[in-house]
């Protein structure tokens, strides 16, 4: 019997990101640890704090 192991430091997360009013797509890939976690998180949060002033 073969079972696989899962680790979560081989995780990521995809983050796809698009703008309506500059026609711009993009995609985000972050590892799944706390070095990477707050560097993602600043980013998503300046992203939405600017997509709030648009809106």
């Amino acid at each position: 019997m073969n079972t696989m192991m899962s680790d979560p430091s081989d995780e990521a997360i995809v983050y796809f990101i698009f703008s309506t009013n500059h026609g711009v797509k993009a995609t985000l890939i972050n590892g799944y640890d706390t070095f990477s976690k707050s560097l993602t998180e600043g980013l998503v949060n300046e992203l939405k704090e600017k997509r709030n002033k648009n809106i």
